[in-house]
């Protein structure tokens, strides 16, 4: 899930909690998307996180073209992973993994609980 099907996990980890979806994207020099390198969700307190824990926004974006944009739909991951370089998400074995993800750090693992229970 780091080298591939980073959108299944996201996708799954949104089905589970209800945190809103999110991508890593190159944009150009008009500002609009031109490629995206990384799916995963927001948290309540702002991380992303993706199948290896929560990470800070700040930290992602390494160089001046990234950006994240969050708030995404299922629709809008899907089309922004729509192009060949991208298998479709394989959200049976994402699904499977969501608990560990959830519990990599106690940050993600309290703000899930709530979403668990229901």
């Amino acid at each position: 899930m780091t080298e591939g099907q980073c959108h299944a996990m996201a996708l799954a980890l949104h089905e589970r909690t209800g945190w809103p979806l999110a991508a890593l994207v190159v944009l150009d020099e008009e500002s609009e998307i031109d490629q995206t390198l990384h799916c995963g969700v927001m948290t309540p307190d702002g991380a992303f996180l993706d199948a290896i824990g929560a990470h800070d926004c700040e930290e992602m974006l390494v160089e001046d073209d990234l950006e994240i944009f969050g708030g995404l739909d299922r629709r809008a991951i899907e089309h922004l992973t729509g192009g060949e370089e991208w298998n479709p998400p394989d959200l049976e074995i994402a699904r499977s993994l969501v608990d560990c993800v959830l519990a990599l750090d106690a940050r993600t693992r309290a703000a899930a609980e709530p979403a668990a229970a229901s």
